[in-house]
């Protein structure tokens, strides 16, 4: 569901600094954190311009955490929905979520963000 401006309940908790309990829930419940406002930013973008940081944290660390659950539906949808936060987000060590990929067993998940990671880089 969204608002007029096309802004997710996530946007709305971002914007009205909801405790990171209400942000797990969401992230936890399915929220998909790369849908996009009529202005092209997702719950992201909203959170670094308005320098709540901790939100950012917190959604790299949701998809560090998909990454290393191997939640291909998710890791796709994030894909289709062009969230490029998925090749830049970083773990507590630094490792991004394509070298957890790298690093890691699943040859699907490998190939997956190393594709997207490709297309990325043409752009």
């Amino acid at each position: 569901m969204r608002d007029g401006n096309g802004r997710t309940i996530l946007f709305e908790a971002i914007s009205q600094n909801s405790s990171e309990v209400v942000i797990n829930f969401l992230l936890s419940h399915g929220m998909r954190i790369g849908m996009r406002d009529k202005h092209g930013f997702t719950a992201y973008d909203l959170a670094k311009k308005e320098n709540k940081g901790h939100y950012c944290k917190m959604l790299d660390n949701h998809v560090i955490n998909l990454v290393r659950d191997c939640d291909m539906t998710r890791i796709e949808d994030l894909i289709l929905l062009g969230y490029d936060r998925l090749l830049k987000a970083k773990d507590k060590d630094g490792v991004t979520a394509l070298g957890i990929a790298r690093n890691g067993e699943s040859l699907q998940l490998k190939e997956t963000l190393n594709k997207f990671y490709d297309i990325q880089v043409r752009r």
